[in-house]
Order: structure tokens, then C-alpha cells, then sequence
């Protein structure tokens, strides 16, 4: 890719007005020069609990009084208490309290679907009690009221919301059925289902309203790709006017569009964020998007396909490579389609069959190599653990050196050794057992105990918490890396 056109226009106005706020709250205590700068340290406070030489620390963030298991969505906690659900914050700070008797929220959803009825009782009298689910947030707020009786949040902005209208009189008219286990279904339904006609629409979390003409009372695919939808073969904006020739990169709704010879690559928000004009004889397309990178293919008639990773600028910021991208970790390595690591400049780092992020405190990353070799490497291109997995214990994304004495069996961490077991609560991060039952939460990048005397660990991907639990409930940690 030889010619990338920017588009700046607004984008520049925006660059000029965010950094000359910046030049106008500048720190004049901060340091003159790189000899001023002193190692990074952890806040003091009394809330952070463990902290190291690179600045990283992990800071208790709030607490939760239920004893009970915690579901984790992405905005939040599901708990049951007696036969009710309920909703906490991320941080325990808010609960909704145990009042619906089904709450889920499924994949990434950003909302939950949460319903007012007891839906083991459905018959085929009570058809008002069907339609008596509805979307909330993490803090209880209405989104949608309790009136439907299927949702799917397809993302941020659109729902999906099925109606039930009647009885249906055949097989083939119903939209949603109830059977044993008394969820609603809309596929697949069998003798002694209840059936029910409806319609189902979408809403616009945005706008706060049904999309005109967007409805129907047959099954659909719906897919939501940021500001769009996807149905069937056509694509839909939020007015519900079918729009063409989008190509979207990823789920959050990155798209690019192709003009003969050019390829325009726009953000969530459809600005244009740059061009690709082949005038080299290639043709182009964006493959992918990881973390404010770009994956631009282009190949020659009768040559292989090359690719680079491009920001949102539209500026090449790695070497080219003959194969493919699939993903990038911590800004610093890509991993390409023939298991091997690189870094930005084409660098070989290792093999890799599998690669695994910390993503906790980003130093560096998990690798198993085909012949069976495990290690870590962090970004700075060092090896600084190397085994084989012969001689090792390989979990998804931790290495732990096993050892049986007598009766016990001992892991060890980078020359730390825990007595028992060490199972897995997140990257990089799992739990010891000792012979008194006491648990500690070790790092096993570094061997270190992060966290003593919890009962268990369970963490969260979406909001990147450590939950520890206590005898009345669960402390919150959040661990903040530098």
C-alpha cells in the first residue's frame, strides 16, 4: 500500500482544539526531564493492597454483603436470592434488589432482560403474564417496559422485542412457544408446546423508540453492526432505510466502502477516517480491526496477498507480511496465520502456536510452540520462562511447574512454590490451596501472593475485577497496570 490519502477536516479542528486544552491544564509540577522521572510506585492508600516496581497496583474498589454466586455481564453482577434475581453494579455500590424472577444477560450484552412473572407458570389463558419481560440497566433503570415476551439486546443501541398477540391456530403461524422448561423459543417447537402468534420489533435505545417499518411476525436473523442492522441480505440505518455497499470490519460497526479503484474506511460514527487509492495495480480490503489498528489485504493478479496493519490516521505502522493478521497484543506483537510472533517491525519473536495476553498487567505474553515448548515473553523480546510442556503444568494461559511430594502436590510459580493446587481465576492469575485450607491469589508471572485469607477468587473479564470472597460476601479489586 503506497498511496494512503488522510482525511483530516474535522478530525484536524478536533486534534487542535483537544491538544491546545491540554497545553493550557498543564501540570507544572510535573518533571522537566527524564532525570527527574523516579520509578513508578503504587498511590499510597489504604485501599492498595499489593504493588510492584512497575507501577502496577491492585486497589480494593468496594464490597458486596451477598454470599450468594455472581454472574458476571458486562455491566454488571446477577444474583439469585431465595427464588428472585437481582442486579449489583460492577463495584457493589448499587443493587437493584432480588425482585424478578428470571434476569439474564447473555454474551456482552450491555443491558438485562428481566422478567415480572413466573414463566413456569405459563398457560394458555394467561397471555397478558406472557409479555411481562423488559430490559434494565445495571442500576434498575427501564429501558424497555415489561411488556414483551422475548428480547434480545443485540448491542448498545438496538433490541430486539417480540410481542405475543394470541393463541396461534397452527404450527405454522406461531412465532414464539413455551415448553417444559418455560422460556420462550422461537424455533423449534414440538407437540404439547404452547404457541403463540406475535410480532417483533426494534428499538432504538438511542432514539427511544420502535423503528418505523422495521417489524414483522416470522423469524428473522437480526444482527446489529454498531448504528446499523443486518436482515437477511439488506442492510437498514436507524430509520429503517436499506442502505448498500457497506462492508463491515468488525461488530462495533467499522466499515469501509469500495469506488473502483479506492477504498474509504469509516468509524462507528461514519466519519471518514482515510483512503486507500490503488494506484499500484492492487486490489484492497480491511480485514480486521484489534485495538486502533487496522488489517488493509491487497494483492496483484496472479501474486500473493500482503498485509499491514494501518492506524486510524491511515498510516502503515508495521512491516508487511505474507500472511495473514489475526491479532495484535499490547500494541507490540502480532501473531500471524502461520503461528509465529513478530513484533511491529517484522521481527521473528518465537513460534507460536498459541499466544496468550496479560491482560491484567499487560507485561507481556503466554506462548506454546508446536514442538511442545512453553514460555513467556515480555515486550521487550525477552524469554524469561522456557520449559517443555513434558515437564511442566499447561493451563490455557499460565505455566506451573508440578512437583508430587508424598501425598502433596506442589505448583510452582516463577521458583515460588505452593503447596496442593493452583487453579485458574484469570489470565495469569490463579488460586493456592494450603494444607490448613487458607487461600492466596498468585501471580504466577511473578510467583507472588497478590491477595491472602479469602475464601476464593473469581474475576471478570468485561470489568477486569477480582472478586475475593469473605464469610459475609465479596471484597472487589481492581488492578490498575502501568
Amino acid at each position: 500500500m503506497r498511496n494512503i490519502t488522510k482525511i483530516l477536516l474535522t478530525l484536524m479542528l478536533g486534534l487542535m482544539i483537544l491538544f491546545s486544552s491540554v497545553a493550557c491544564n498543564t501540570d507544572s509540577s510535573a518533571p522537566e526531564s527524564e532525570t527527574d522521572v523516579e520509578e513508578k510506585k503504587a498511590p499510597e492508600s489504604d485501599d492498595t493492597v499489593y504493588g510492584d516496581s512497575e507501577g502496577s497496583y491492585l486497589e480494593k474498589v468496594g464490597s458486596v454483603s451477598t454470599t450468594a454466586s455472581l454472574e458476571k455481564a458486562k455491566s454488571g453482577l446477577i444474583y439469585k436470592s431465595g427464588d428472585k434475581y437481582g442486579i449489583l453494579t460492577h463495584d457493589g455500590k448499587h443493587d437493584t434488589g432480588a425482585k424478578y424472577y428470571s434476569c439474564k444477560a447473555e454474551n456482552g450484552d450491555e443491558y438485562f432482560v428481566v422478567s415480572t412473572f413466573d414463566l413456569k407458570n405459563v398457560t394458555e389463558d394467561n397471555l397478558d403474564d406472557v409479555n411481562s419481560s423488559g430490559v434494565v440497566d445495571a442500576y434498575g433503570k427501564t429501558i424497555l417496559p415489561n411488556e414483551y415476551a422475548v428480547l434480545n439486546v443485540l448491542n448498545e443501541r438496538y433490541i430486539e422485542a417480540i410481542k405475543v398477540t394470541k393463541l396461534a391456530e397452527s404450527e405454522d403461524d406461531y412465532l414464539v412457544y413455551f415448553y417444559a422448561d418455560r422460556f420462550p423459543h422461537l424455533l423449534g417447537a414440538r407437540d404439547g408446546d404452547i404457541l403463540f402468534e406475535g410480532e417483533w420489533y426494534i428499538y432504538d435505545v438511542e432514539k427511544g423508540k420502535m423503528i418505523d417499518g422495521l417489524t414483522g411476525t416470522e423469524p428473522e436473523n437480526i444482527y446489529a453492526y454498531g448504528n446499523y442492522l443486518k436482515l437477511g441480505y439488506n442492510t437498514y440505518d436507524c430509520e429503517g432505510n436499506v442502505v448498500s455497499d457497506l462492508n463491515f470490519i468488525d461488530a462495533a460497526g467499522r466499515y469501509y466502502t469500495k469506488n473502483d479503484d479506492e477504498v474509504n474506511v469509516y468509524d462507528i460514527n461514519d466519519n471518514l477516517l482515510f483512503k486507500v487509492k490503488a494506484d499500484d495495480g492492487k486490489q484492497y480490503s480491511v480485514r480486521d480491526y484489534f485495538d486502533g489498528y487496522f488489517v488493509v489485504s491487497s494483492n496483484e493478479s496472479g501474486k500473493n496477498y500482503e498485509f499491514v496493519l494501518v492506524d486510524e490516521h491511515g498510516d502503515e505502522v508495521s512491516a508487511i507480511f505474507n500472511s495473514g493478521i489475526n491479532k495484535v497484543f499490547g500494541g507490540k506483537y502480532i501473531k500471524t496465520s502461520d503461528n509465529v510472533l513478530y513484533d511491529f517491525e517484522g521481527n521473528k519473536i518465537s513460534d507460536a502456536k498459541i499466544v496468550y495476553e496479560d491482560e491484567l498487567f499487560g507485561r507481556g505474553v503466554y506462548v506454546e510452540k508446536a514442538d511442545g515448548t512453553v514460555c513467556i515473553i515480555d515486550y521487550d523480546g525477552n524469554v524469561i520462562y522456557e520449559k517443555n510442556s513434558s515437564d511442566v503444568t499447561v493451563s490455557s494461559d499460565f505455566i506451573a511447574e508440578k512437583k508430587v511430594d508424598g501425598e502433596n502436590m506442589r505448583y510452582n510459580f516463577a521458583d515460588e512454590e505452593f503447596n496442593i493446587k493452583g487453579s485458574r481465576v484469570a489470565p495469569w492469575l490463579v488460586y493456592s490451596v494450603d494444607e490448613s485450607n487458607n487461600y492466596s491469589l498468585i501471580d504466577t508471572f511473578t510467583g507472588k501472593a497478590i491477595l491472602e485469607g479469602y475464601k476464593s477468587y473469581s474475576y471478570s473479564s468485561f470489568s477486569k475485577l477480582i472478586y475475593a470472597k469473605t464469610n459475609s460476601g465479596y471484597d472487589i479489586y481492581k488492578i490498575n497496570a502501568q
